[in-house]
Protein backbone atom coordinates (compact mmCIF):
# COMPACT_ATOMS: atom_id res chain seq x y z
CA UNK A 1 0.00 0.00 0.00
CA UNK A 2 1.51 3.19 -1.47
CA UNK A 3 1.87 6.23 0.99
CA UNK A 4 -1.22 8.37 -0.78
CA UNK A 5 -3.33 5.26 -0.03
CA UNK A 6 -2.86 5.59 3.52
CA UNK A 7 -3.55 9.19 3.76
CA UNK A 8 -6.42 8.57 1.97
CA UNK A 9 -7.46 5.66 4.39
CA UNK A 10 -6.96 7.68 7.56
CA UNK A 11 -8.39 10.98 6.28
CA UNK A 12 -11.35 8.96 5.54
CA UNK A 13 -11.57 7.54 9.03
CA UNK A 14 -10.64 10.56 10.85
CA UNK A 15 -14.13 12.14 8.99
CA UNK A 16 -16.01 9.44 10.19
CA UNK A 17 -14.96 9.44 13.98
CA UNK A 18 -15.81 13.33 13.59
CA UNK A 19 -19.43 12.88 11.96
CA UNK A 20 -19.92 9.91 14.94
CA UNK A 21 -19.13 12.69 17.63
CA UNK A 22 -20.97 15.23 15.92
CA UNK A 23 -24.15 12.88 15.90
CA UNK A 24 -23.50 11.94 19.17
CA UNK A 25 -23.39 15.25 20.34
CA UNK A 26 -26.27 16.59 19.17
CA UNK A 27 -28.59 13.57 19.86
CA UNK A 28 -27.41 12.18 23.09
CA UNK A 29 -28.94 13.26 26.26
CA UNK A 30 -26.64 14.49 28.84
CA UNK A 31 -28.41 13.04 31.85
CA UNK A 32 -25.91 15.68 34.08
CA UNK A 33 -27.37 18.62 32.22
CA UNK A 34 -31.25 16.72 33.02
CA UNK A 35 -30.39 16.58 36.40
CA UNK A 36 -28.90 20.50 37.05
CA UNK A 37 -32.03 21.78 35.12
CA UNK A 38 -34.76 20.08 37.42
CA UNK A 39 -32.73 21.04 40.07
CA UNK A 40 -32.53 24.97 38.97
CA UNK A 41 -36.31 24.31 38.97
CA UNK A 42 -36.20 23.56 42.57
CA UNK A 43 -38.59 20.13 42.45
CA UNK A 44 -41.55 22.83 42.09
CA UNK A 45 -43.74 23.12 38.81
CA UNK A 46 -42.67 26.39 38.17
CA UNK A 47 -42.48 25.08 34.42
CA UNK A 48 -46.04 24.73 34.17
CA UNK A 49 -47.74 25.74 30.58
CA UNK A 50 -50.80 24.57 29.31
CA UNK A 51 -51.93 24.02 25.77
CA UNK A 52 -55.83 23.60 25.14
CA UNK A 53 -57.31 22.80 21.27
CA UNK A 54 -61.06 23.57 20.90
CA UNK A 55 -62.35 21.57 17.85
CA UNK A 56 -64.92 23.47 16.03
CA UNK A 57 -67.31 22.94 12.78
CA UNK A 58 -65.89 21.62 9.66
CA UNK A 59 -61.99 22.35 10.20
CA UNK A 60 -62.24 25.16 12.12
CA UNK A 61 -60.40 25.64 15.73
CA UNK A 62 -59.24 27.16 18.42
CA UNK A 63 -55.79 26.85 20.62
CA UNK A 64 -54.42 28.29 23.14
CA UNK A 65 -51.37 28.04 25.06
CA UNK A 66 -50.30 29.65 27.87
CA UNK A 67 -46.59 30.11 29.15
CA UNK A 68 -45.41 29.14 32.72
CA UNK A 69 -41.77 30.27 33.61
CA UNK A 70 -39.56 32.32 35.85
CA UNK A 71 -37.62 33.35 32.84
CA UNK A 72 -38.59 36.53 31.24
CA UNK A 73 -38.64 36.15 27.30
CA UNK A 74 -39.46 37.87 24.07
CA UNK A 75 -42.49 35.89 22.67
CA UNK A 76 -41.64 35.80 18.88
CA UNK A 77 -44.94 34.81 16.96
CA UNK A 78 -44.24 34.63 13.11
CA UNK A 79 -45.51 33.41 9.90
CA UNK A 80 -42.83 31.07 8.52
CA UNK A 81 -42.28 28.03 5.98
CA UNK A 82 -42.04 25.23 8.27
CA UNK A 83 -40.81 22.07 6.66
CA UNK A 84 -41.23 23.54 3.55
CA UNK A 85 -45.67 23.86 4.69
CA UNK A 86 -47.07 27.65 5.52
CA UNK A 87 -47.37 27.70 9.00
CA UNK A 88 -47.46 30.06 12.14
CA UNK A 89 -44.69 29.67 14.66
CA UNK A 90 -44.71 30.89 18.27
CA UNK A 91 -41.27 30.32 20.03
CA UNK A 92 -38.90 32.07 22.35
CA UNK A 93 -35.06 31.88 22.25
CA UNK A 94 -33.48 33.41 25.93
CA UNK A 95 -32.07 30.17 28.01
CA UNK A 96 -32.58 28.19 25.25
CA UNK A 97 -34.85 28.20 22.10
CA UNK A 98 -38.39 26.60 22.51
CA UNK A 99 -41.00 26.22 20.74
CA UNK A 100 -44.57 26.71 21.92
CA UNK A 101 -47.02 26.57 19.42
CA UNK A 102 -47.33 25.67 15.46
CA UNK A 103 -50.48 26.38 13.57
CA UNK A 104 -50.15 25.02 9.90
CA UNK A 105 -51.75 26.87 6.50
CA UNK A 106 -54.23 23.94 6.58
CA UNK A 107 -55.46 23.69 10.84
CA UNK A 108 -52.83 21.55 11.99
CA UNK A 109 -52.36 22.58 15.67
CA UNK A 110 -49.23 21.61 17.89
CA UNK A 111 -48.81 22.89 21.39
CA UNK A 112 -45.96 22.21 23.55
CA UNK A 113 -44.33 22.68 27.05
CA UNK A 114 -41.48 21.59 29.09
CA UNK A 115 -37.40 22.39 30.26
CA UNK A 116 -36.32 20.52 27.21
CA UNK A 117 -35.30 23.32 25.73
CA UNK A 118 -32.55 23.11 22.53
CA UNK A 119 -31.98 20.42 20.34
CA UNK A 120 -34.51 18.81 21.96
CA UNK A 121 -37.47 21.04 21.26
CA UNK A 122 -36.36 20.94 17.37
CA UNK A 123 -36.57 17.13 17.79
CA UNK A 124 -39.82 17.28 18.94
CA UNK A 125 -40.84 19.90 16.23
CA UNK A 126 -39.01 17.48 13.19
CA UNK A 127 -41.38 14.24 15.02
CA UNK A 128 -44.55 16.50 14.80
CA UNK A 129 -43.54 17.47 11.24
CA UNK A 130 -43.16 13.38 10.24
CA UNK A 131 -46.44 12.32 11.45
CA UNK A 132 -48.05 15.19 9.44
CA UNK A 133 -46.31 14.13 6.35
CA UNK A 134 -46.65 10.56 6.69
CA UNK A 135 -50.40 10.42 5.25
CA UNK A 136 -51.50 12.62 8.14
CA UNK A 137 -51.27 10.54 10.65
CA UNK A 138 -50.78 10.72 14.19
CA UNK A 139 -49.45 7.48 15.86
CA UNK A 140 -48.07 6.44 19.07
CA UNK A 141 -44.73 5.29 17.70
CA UNK A 142 -44.04 8.85 17.16
CA UNK A 143 -46.10 10.23 20.29
CA UNK A 144 -43.67 7.57 22.25
CA UNK A 145 -40.70 9.07 20.50
CA UNK A 146 -41.67 12.75 21.90
CA UNK A 147 -42.48 11.21 25.68
CA UNK A 148 -38.45 9.83 25.60
CA UNK A 149 -37.29 13.06 24.94
CA UNK A 150 -39.51 14.35 28.01
CA UNK A 151 -39.19 11.50 30.34
CA UNK A 152 -35.44 12.65 31.76
CA UNK A 153 -36.85 16.36 32.59
CA UNK A 154 -39.85 14.49 34.69
CA UNK A 155 -42.29 17.23 32.94
CA UNK A 156 -43.83 18.77 29.80
CA UNK A 157 -46.23 17.79 27.50
CA UNK A 158 -47.02 17.71 23.73
CA UNK A 159 -50.25 18.07 21.62
CA UNK A 160 -50.97 17.38 18.22
CA UNK A 161 -54.06 18.25 16.67
CA UNK A 162 -55.50 17.99 12.64
CA UNK A 163 -58.42 19.56 10.94
CA UNK A 164 -61.23 16.94 11.67
CA UNK A 165 -60.25 16.77 15.30
CA UNK A 166 -58.16 13.53 15.39
CA UNK A 167 -55.76 14.29 18.20
CA UNK A 168 -52.77 12.65 20.42
CA UNK A 169 -51.00 13.75 23.01
CA UNK A 170 -47.90 12.21 25.01
CA UNK A 171 -46.69 13.61 28.34
CA UNK A 172 -44.10 11.89 30.92
CA UNK A 173 -46.31 9.05 32.15
CA UNK A 174 -49.27 9.50 29.20
CA UNK A 175 -49.77 8.66 25.64
CA UNK A 176 -53.05 9.07 23.91
CA UNK A 177 -55.17 9.17 20.73
CA UNK A 178 -58.07 10.11 19.89
CA UNK A 179 -60.89 12.42 18.09
CA UNK A 180 -62.55 15.65 19.21
CA UNK A 181 -66.26 16.79 18.03
CA UNK A 182 -67.40 19.82 17.55
CA UNK A 183 -67.28 21.63 20.25
CA UNK A 184 -64.90 18.97 22.65
CA UNK A 185 -61.52 20.56 23.61
CA UNK A 186 -58.74 18.84 25.86
CA UNK A 187 -56.55 21.24 28.24
CA UNK A 188 -52.83 19.60 28.84
CA UNK A 189 -50.46 21.06 31.18
CA UNK A 190 -47.28 19.32 32.00
CA UNK A 191 -48.37 16.99 34.33
CA UNK A 192 -51.57 14.52 33.29
CA UNK A 193 -53.12 14.31 36.57
CA UNK A 194 -54.38 17.80 36.08
CA UNK A 195 -54.95 17.54 32.41
CA UNK A 196 -59.03 18.17 31.30
CA UNK A 197 -61.68 17.25 28.96
CA UNK A 198 -64.64 18.86 28.32
CA UNK A 199 -67.18 20.97 25.89
CA UNK A 200 -67.70 24.62 25.06
CA UNK A 201 -70.74 25.68 23.61
CA UNK A 202 -69.93 26.79 19.87
CA UNK A 203 -72.92 29.81 20.21
CA UNK A 204 -70.94 31.20 22.96
CA UNK A 205 -70.66 34.88 22.24
CA UNK A 206 -66.93 35.05 23.11
CA UNK A 207 -64.77 31.89 22.66
CA UNK A 208 -61.74 33.79 22.94
CA UNK A 209 -62.62 35.05 26.51
CA UNK A 210 -64.49 31.02 27.14
CA UNK A 211 -60.78 29.62 25.73
CA UNK A 212 -58.94 32.36 28.52
CA UNK A 213 -60.57 31.11 31.45
CA UNK A 214 -60.30 27.24 30.90
CA UNK A 215 -57.08 28.11 30.68
CA UNK A 216 -56.25 30.52 33.73
CA UNK A 217 -58.63 27.31 35.90
CA UNK A 218 -56.00 25.24 34.87
CA UNK A 219 -54.35 24.08 38.32
CA UNK A 220 -50.54 23.30 37.08
CA UNK A 221 -48.26 25.67 37.27
CA UNK A 222 -46.68 28.59 39.23
CA UNK A 223 -45.17 31.78 37.35
CA UNK A 224 -47.51 32.41 34.82
CA UNK A 225 -47.11 34.66 32.59
CA UNK A 226 -49.19 34.79 29.05
CA UNK A 227 -51.86 32.95 27.09
CA UNK A 228 -51.63 33.23 23.81
CA UNK A 229 -54.70 32.34 21.52
CA UNK A 230 -55.01 30.97 17.94
CA UNK A 231 -58.80 31.08 16.18
CA UNK A 232 -58.36 29.36 12.87
CA UNK A 233 -61.09 29.52 10.37
CA UNK A 234 -61.36 28.95 6.72
CA UNK A 235 -62.78 30.42 4.04
CA UNK A 236 -63.40 30.17 0.17
CA UNK A 237 -60.91 32.32 -0.69
CA UNK A 238 -58.07 31.40 2.23
CA UNK A 239 -57.59 30.15 5.66
CA UNK A 240 -56.97 32.79 8.25
CA UNK A 241 -55.64 32.66 12.39
CA UNK A 242 -56.61 35.69 14.62
CA UNK A 243 -54.13 35.88 17.18
CA UNK A 244 -54.74 37.13 20.63
CA UNK A 245 -53.03 37.59 23.97
CA UNK A 246 -53.70 38.36 27.78
CA UNK A 247 -51.99 38.68 31.02
CA UNK A 248 -52.33 34.98 32.96
CA UNK A 249 -51.81 37.40 36.57
CA UNK A 250 -52.53 33.98 38.79
CA UNK A 251 -55.64 35.59 40.16
CA UNK A 252 -57.52 32.25 39.85
CA UNK A 253 -54.58 30.79 42.02
CA UNK A 254 -54.56 33.60 45.24
CA UNK A 255 -51.39 34.96 43.69
CA UNK A 256 -49.98 37.85 41.93
CA UNK A 257 -48.08 36.83 38.36
CA UNK A 258 -49.50 40.43 37.06
CA UNK A 259 -45.67 41.27 36.39
CA UNK A 260 -44.51 38.09 34.57
CA UNK A 261 -46.10 39.15 31.43
CA UNK A 262 -43.39 39.18 27.97
CA UNK A 263 -43.19 41.39 25.30
CA UNK A 264 -44.50 39.66 22.02
CA UNK A 265 -43.33 39.87 18.39
CA UNK A 266 -45.69 39.24 16.10
CA UNK A 267 -44.38 39.41 12.52
CA UNK A 268 -41.49 41.64 14.14
CA UNK A 269 -43.88 44.22 15.59
CA UNK A 270 -43.95 44.59 19.11
CA UNK A 271 -46.57 44.53 21.66
CA UNK A 272 -45.47 45.18 25.24
CA UNK A 273 -45.79 43.73 27.90
CA UNK A 274 -47.74 46.87 29.82
CA UNK A 275 -50.13 46.88 27.52
CA UNK A 276 -51.35 43.37 27.63
CA UNK A 277 -54.56 43.02 29.46
CA UNK A 278 -55.39 41.03 32.33
CA UNK A 279 -57.05 37.49 31.40
CA UNK A 280 -59.57 36.89 30.43
CA UNK A 281 -59.73 39.78 28.93
CA UNK A 282 -57.68 39.60 25.48
CA UNK A 283 -55.97 42.26 22.89
CA UNK A 284 -55.75 41.04 19.45
CA UNK A 285 -52.09 41.24 17.87
CA UNK A 286 -53.45 40.44 13.99
CA UNK A 287 -54.15 37.68 11.96
CA UNK A 288 -52.43 35.63 9.33
CA UNK A 289 -53.59 34.42 6.04
CA UNK A 290 -52.59 31.98 3.70
CA UNK A 291 -54.08 31.82 0.46
CA UNK A 292 -53.62 29.94 -2.86
CA UNK A 293 -50.83 32.27 -4.16
CA UNK A 294 -48.87 31.47 -0.44
CA UNK A 295 -49.51 27.38 -1.03
CA UNK A 296 -48.46 27.69 -5.05
CA UNK A 297 -45.26 29.59 -4.38
CA UNK A 298 -44.64 27.22 -1.57
CA UNK A 299 -45.06 24.30 -3.85
CA UNK A 300 -42.80 26.07 -6.44
CA UNK A 301 -40.17 26.23 -3.95
CA UNK A 302 -40.18 22.45 -3.08
CA UNK A 303 -40.19 21.51 -6.79
CA UNK A 304 -37.12 23.55 -7.40
CA UNK A 305 -35.58 21.87 -4.05
CA UNK A 306 -36.51 18.72 -5.77
CA UNK A 307 -35.12 19.44 -9.03
CA UNK A 308 -31.98 20.90 -7.72
CA UNK A 309 -31.69 17.65 -5.62
CA UNK A 310 -32.04 15.38 -8.59
CA UNK A 311 -29.50 17.83 -10.62
CA UNK A 312 -26.87 17.26 -7.67
CA UNK A 313 -27.43 13.55 -7.30
CA UNK A 314 -27.34 12.73 -11.45
CA UNK A 315 -23.37 15.69 -11.58
CA UNK A 316 -22.59 12.95 -8.43
CA UNK A 317 -23.12 9.95 -10.20
CA UNK A 318 -21.82 11.04 -13.35
CA UNK A 319 -18.57 12.16 -11.83
CA UNK A 320 -18.55 8.48 -9.73
CA UNK A 321 -19.38 6.31 -13.12
CA UNK A 322 -16.19 8.73 -15.13
CA UNK A 323 -14.16 8.48 -12.00
CA UNK A 324 -14.69 4.03 -12.16
CA UNK A 325 -14.05 4.01 -15.66
CA UNK A 326 -11.06 5.75 -16.01
CA UNK A 327 -9.95 3.52 -12.71
CA UNK A 328 -10.58 0.74 -15.02
CA UNK A 329 -9.50 1.53 -18.42
CA UNK A 330 -5.68 2.72 -16.05
CA UNK A 331 -6.34 -1.14 -14.81
CA UNK A 332 -6.43 -2.47 -18.37
CA UNK A 333 -3.03 -0.13 -19.52
CA UNK A 334 -1.35 -1.55 -16.87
Amino acid sequence: MNLNKKFLIFGIAIILISIMGVYSAQYHQNTNDVSSIIESANGDDVFGCCSIVLQMDGNDSIMSFRRDSNVTADIKIEKINWHGIPAIKQYKEEEGYFCHAIITHNGWMIGMGGIDDGENSKKCEDIAYKMISNDSSINKSCLKEIQDIKKPYDRGHFVIKAPNGNYGFATVDKIKTGTLEPGNYISLPNNYSLSRSGDLSLKSDNLIKDMNELSQLDKYGFDRRDIVTYDFHTSANNNTTDVYVSNEDGSNLDVNYTGCVDDVYFNNQLTKAADIPIAPDYKSLGSISFTDADLSSNNGNMVYIILAGVVIFIIALSYGVYRLVRFAKNRFNR
